[in-house]
């Protein structure tokens, strides 16, 4: 048992399930090893059409929850508000574990 904590730097699936899930990843603390999810991960990183690419990932992720190498005990979520006048928020498509707030301003 272990307690682990992990975001995503970029949108994309291969970012997570590689990550945590590849035979040969170092941040593989599962010990996970699933030659068919090696594949299908090797597979979908090099695709270059979206929609094949989430298919092949979806694949891989029904193939890891058959085996449930690990079960998530707790899942961060963040909410975030703002008075009315608050412009240019830019929310980051990988969540708002950072939040930039260069071009932020209120109006009047």
């Amino acid at each position: 048992m272990f307690r682990y904590a992990l975001y995503a730097d970029i949108p994309d699936p291969d970012d997570l399930l590689s990550t945590l899930f590849e035979s040969n990843s170092s941040t593989n603390y599962s010990g996970f090893r699933n030659p068919d999810v090696d594949h299908l991960l090797e597979e979908a990183r090099v695709k270059t059409d979206p929609l094949q690419r989430i298919s092949i990932y979806r694949e891989a992720e029904r193939a890891i929850l058959d085996k449930a190498p690990l079960i998530p005990v707790l899942y961060i979520s963040t909410q975030v508000v703002f008075q009315k006048g608050v412009e240019g928020i830019d929310l980051p498509a990988t969540g708002t574990t950072y939040l930039p707030l260069r071009n932020v301003s209120l109006s009047r």
